[in-house]
């Protein structure tokens, strides 16, 4: 298994745990800031490859070695590949070898349908189906623009510059993806419904259904809480994202403004690497600011004194909160998180707003709508349990799915998943259509002159 950020590979590897306990060999190369992910499963080893998430597009080279390298000496039966390890793409459909390719639904074209908004599209997917202006608009939107295209053309380059010095051919992930087995980690009620081939699975959220404790002293905490009454907001900026000393203070102003106005809420700050002795928090505050480097997220949100869970829209947050039922306020920062925070307001299960708006008075009046709605009958309270059932029967469900399919996919393949037109040309589908509407065509010229003399 090739690695991804931690909200990537998080879902695979309890499933891989269980193969490893039937007698499986699974190894997970990754950068040295993610294996130690993997220490709660004993039954995966693991090995370093590249130099970490924020270079991965600059050691390509070295982590196609380093997986050949390994290959040579394993004989390995399955690659299961992140969409953020080219190299593994390119040496698994190089080599002929089996691979499971995990990624978002639209990458490289799979999924990809005229119904789907597009990244960061100003537009719903009602609007599109019902108006002709907003397909054309859509279609228009998904053109690069020149400076994109250039820097497009430049990173081809640059990629077929690196394959020729390999010795690999000129085909690219999206000539060959659709012909080997796609999995995505999504959920089809937070993400849009859509056509997808056989070869194609959408699991998710895949979670395991035991849940590690939380610390005894935040846990007493919490009751203590409880029994007073009280709600907590929860709040955390992800593994990737460490919150700097700016961002800090906009959080922590925020929070304070919002204890002075509520006295029966706690607020539970994750900050990451950060020094939360940075921030002078004021004294008759403390007994309701926790400051954590790190909590068991998932523990955490299922604890009933909980209420709210603000972040910036990673989608293993996202899905976590869905699980235990917690409603969203997404601040979203960068990459997929906009596109996220989207999903959350069209699924009626949180607001979000950008993190530029993030301060005192959008703080304070989203957390008090937010929480006022969640107590009634509102959109907000009946889109948060219809996803809480979807994810917790998708998570049991999914879950001995994606341990039976990695296994079939690894002992005798997948080909029978593969649809047959995937594997061919354009020309081999449409190609006597073309002959045949061209002879046509012909035919009315043909007829046309003669009439005509």
């Amino acid at each position: 298994m090739s690695f991804g950020t931690i909200s990537h590979i998080m879902p695979y590897l309890a499933p891989l745990q269980i193969l490893a306990e039937r007698g499986n060999r699974i190894t997970f190369l990754a950068p040295q800031e993610y294996l130690q992910h993997i220490n709660e499963y004993p039954g995966i080893q693991k090995r370093q490859i590249g130099s970490g998430s924020k270079q991965w597009d600059k050691n390509y080279v070295q982590d196609f070695k380093t997986i050949k390298a390994f290959d040579e000496k394993q004989n390995v039966d399955l690659f299961i590949c992140d969409f953020m390890t080219p190299a593994c793409l390119d040496y698994a459909h190089f080599h002929k070898k089996r691979f499971v390719f995990l990624g978002p639904l639209g990458y490289y074209g799979v999924g990809k349908q005229w119904y789907i908004p597009p990244y960061e599209s100003p537009f719903t997917q009602d609007q599109i189906v019902s108006s002709f202006y907003f397909r054309i608009y859509k279609w228009f939107a998904e053109l690069p623009t020149v400076g994109q295209y250039m820097e497009s053309i430049t990173q081809y380059e640059a990629y077929m510059k690196t394959k020729k010095e390999l010795g690999l051919d000129s085909s690219i992930p999206k000539d060959f993806i659709q012909q080997h087995l796609f999995i995505s980690h999504s959920v089809f009620g937070f993400h849009k419904a859509r056509e997808l081939p056989t070869n194609v699975m959408v699991v998710g959220p895949v979670l395991p259904s035991r849940i590690d404790p939380l610390e005894p002293e935040l846990l007493d905490k919490l009751y203590k809480m409880e029994m007073k009454g009280m709600s907590v907001i929860y709040i955390s900026y992800g593994s990737v994202l460490d919150i700097t000393h700016y961002v800090g203070m906009k959080i922590f102003d925020s929070v304070a403004q919002l204890l002075n106005e509520n006295p029966k809420l706690a607020v539970i700050i994750a900050l990451g690497g950060t020094d939360p002795r940075s921030y002078n928090i004021p004294d008759r505050l403390l007994d309701r600011i926790l400051i954590e480097r790190w909590v068991n997220q998932r523990a955490l949100l299922m604890n009933p004194v909980v209420k709210l869970f603000i972040n910036h829209g990673g989608l293993s947050s996202i899905m976590e909160s869905m699980y235990a039922g917690k409603p969203l306020i997404i601040t979203p920062i960068s990459a997929d998180q906009f596109e996220n925070a989207k999903k959350v307001v069209e699924s009626d299960i949180g607001i979000a707003y950008s993190f530029e708006r993030f301060n005192q008075q959008n703080f304070t009046g989203s957390v008090k709508q937010m929480l006022a709605d969640f107590n009634k009958e509102s959109r907000l309270s009946i889109g948060v349990s219809k996803l809480m059932k979807i994810a917790r029967l998708n998570s049991e469900t999914h879950f001995l799915q994606l341990v039976n399919t990695f296994e079939m996919a690894a002992t005798v393949g997948y080909d029978h998943l593969v649809p047959v037109v995937a594997k061919m040309t354009w020309w081999e589908i449409y190609g006597e259509l073309c002959v045949v509407l061209s002879s046509v065509a012909l035919d009315i010229i043909s007829i046309t002159l003669y009439f005509r003399k």
